[in-house]
């Protein structure tokens, strides 16, 4: 899976954005303000980042009240800070239509993140639930026979019915209380009218299937990864090794050999790295709860810039074997301008190894002011004016 479009609509340093295309391989924006870019890569990844948002709280400096063009109160449950649009794949497609058969038309799917971290996923063009008006003149039929031969059967379903309009969704407490009447009618009806009942109740289940639906996506969607790779910050490879940490730990819960399985699984894909990158192998140590890495050739010190741009290759590799692993796609990684950090001959070797992986894997790379892919035209580029500009 891949974004097709996003848009972001923060609050205080974050931009309210437009809707943008995103290239499936690279991106390229232009941020000259740290915490602007910053916070505009964190607000992207929150769609479906490493670590929950509930730990993180991505948003916690946005502003409750928006003064432009006029002052009015934000709700966080009503307001969508991240949205994007996904394309979908054979094998996902096959998996939602197992669940219902309306989902083999599945090829885009919305996804939207809100101010409270709540989560929504909508399957575009697809109606979710069933509206009483698709159902009530087969209702309406299976009540007058019921009529003649049960009339208390009746009377339930005409109670119902009056209050329900035309365009009325039926889910939750209406869409039981229909399945219920439907499975509580008398035998000579149901046996004369298996298929209509059994048409209807699925109709009816249909926001139920929907949801299910939505769980399958939600373990498939691609991990959003941000990569800093600052000198003054952690070395890259920390909250992936925490995170993998983490993973086997609820693994584990439900199956000893879970945990043990996934690492196993993790270390193939990290075999199968075809680009060049420190060779890693991730283990659980005899001793201590976090998982360790071992590199080949060994990954210098972070502190410099030739091991900086190492240990960023390394953390490209872990994630993407991660994502591999979880949700059996590649993650979507967004670059926090790791140029700045790396002197002018590393650029060449910074650009020439993005470009590589973005052939497989969707990057979106945010810089402070050297565009390093200067010489590669056709990328896609963005500047805050372009993403702030309506139809750009």
């Amino acid at each position: 899976m891949k974004v097709i479009r996003a848009r972001i609509r923060g609050l205080g340093d974050t931009i309210e954005s437009c809707w943008f295309e995103l290239s499936p391989r690279l991106n390229l924006f232009h941020f000259p303000d740290e915490k602007g870019r910053a916070s505009f890569l964190q607000a992207l990844a929150a769609l479906n980042p490493l670590f929950s948002c509930e730990s993180t709280r991505p948003f916690a400096d946005f502003p409750l009240i928006s003064r432009q063009p006029y002052s009015k109160r934000i709700y966080p449950e009503k307001r969508t800070v991240a949205l994007a649009i996904f394309n979908t794949t054979p094998d996902l497609v096959g998996d939602l239509a197992v669940v219902s058969p309306h989902l083999f038309q599945t090829d885009r799917i919305e996804v939207g993140r809100r101010l409270d971290y709540s989560r929504w996923i909508n399957f575009v063009e697809i109606a979710s639930s069933t509206r009483w008006r698709e159902i009530a003149a087969d209702m309406q039929q299976l009540a007058d026979w019921a009529k003649e031969i049960a009339p208390e059967k009746a009377g339930r379903i005409d109670a119902l019915a009056q209050t329900l309009d035309k365009s009325d969704r039926i889910k939750n407490g209406i869409g039981l209380a229909l399945v219920e009447w439907l499975e509580s009618l008398p035998a000579e009806i149901r046996q004369s009218s298996r298929q209509r009942i059994d048409n209807l109740a699925r109709a009816i289940r249909r926001a139920e299937d929907f949801d299910a639906a939505r769980k399958v996506v939600e373990q498939r969607l691609p991990i959003f990864t941000v990569l800093v790779n600052s000198l003054s910050q952690p070395e890259p490879l920390a909250p992936l090794l925490h995170r993998i940490t983490g993973r086997m730990a609820e693994l584990s819960e439900s199956s000893a050999a879970g945990g043990r399985d996934f690492l196993e699984q993790l270390n193939l894909h990290l075999a199968a790295m075809r680009f060049s990158a420190p060779r890693l192998h991730v283990y659980s140590p005899a001793t201590g709860t976090e998982v360790e890495v071992s590199a080949t050739p060994a990954l210098k010190s972070n502190a410099t810039p030739s091991g900086s741009l190492m240990h960023l290759k390394a953390a490209v590799s872990l994630a993407i074997a991660f994502s591999q692993a979880t949700c059996r796609t590649e993650p979507i990684l967004l670059f926090d301008s790791p140029e700045q950090n790396l002197s002018g001959p590393l650029h060449r070797q910074l650009s020439e190894f993005i470009l590589t992986v973005a052939e497989f894997c969707q990057c979106c790379y945010g810089y402070a002011s050297v565009d390093i892919f200067s010489r590669h035209r056709g990328i896609p580029r963005y500047t805050v004016a372009d993403l702030t500009t309506p139809g750009y």
